[in-house]
């Protein structure tokens, strides 16, 4: 057979291959929007202790990619632990069980938007692969069908010829679920990262308060 274009290939795979494409559209579509947030908030991260002690300021080191974002201010303000010390900080003279109230709905808010439209990932990247095999499942009965009512005389080649075109939904579908599951686990892993530094900051924040440098 002779090579075909892309635009061939997914003509081929028949009706299979649009939920296949629709995916991967979506994939593109949320990595680009949440490495747009991921940057929007990101300052390099610093440690509890170090920024506390120097009233909320940004880390004294800055890794090449602050130095590259605009707003430097700005983006360390809508950093999750940042956001979490001011909030408390702001409530003084309140008592420590609205406190940690507020810290909790904050907390879970900023944790609700760093998770936003992620598990799409890792459906679309399970999905993907099951739409796939689908299609080559059905290309093959369709092949087989074929050679049943011609009574096992169907040229070999062109019996091959469909089979191999029935598999390109299944290379299509791999094709859209590793980008996905990869850009699941690295979203994963950002994020994880932190909601630890989040709670090194309400750790740090209660510490404080129960020693008495914090009203």
């Amino acid at each position: 057979m002779n090579s075909m274009s892309l635009s061939q290939l997914f003509a081929a795979g028949g009706i299979f291959m649009w939920p296949i494409l629709i995916g991967l559209i979506f994939t593109v579509a949320i990595g680009l929007e949440r490495a747009l947030y991921m940057l929007w908030t990101y300052t390099t991260p610093g440690e509890p202790e170090e920024q506390l002690a120097e009233s909320l300021q940004p880390a004294s080191h800055q890794s090449v990619l602050d130095r590259l974002l605009p707003n430097r201010e700005q983006r360390f303000a809508r950093d999750p632990g940042v956001r979490l010390a001011r909030t408390f900080l702001e409530q003084a003279g309140s008592s420590l069980e609205s406190r940690l109230a507020s810290l909790r709905s904050l907390g879970t808010l900023m944790q609700e938007r760093m998770m936003k439209r992620v598990d799409a990932l890792h459906t679309i990247g399970s999905l993907s692969p099951l739409f796939g095999l689908l299609g080559t499942v059905a290309g093959m009965m369709e092949a087989f069908h074929a050679l049943a009512i011609t009574g096992g005389q169907a040229d070999i080649a062109t019996l091959a010829d469909g089979i191999w075109v029935a598999m390109i939904t299944t290379a299509f579908g791999l094709i859209a679920a590793i980008p996905a599951q990869l850009l699941h686990g690295f979203l994963l892993s950002r994020i994880n990262e932190r909601l630890q530094r989040m709670n090194r900051f309400q750790d740090r924040l209660l510490q404080l308060y129960h020693d008495g440098k914090l009203s």
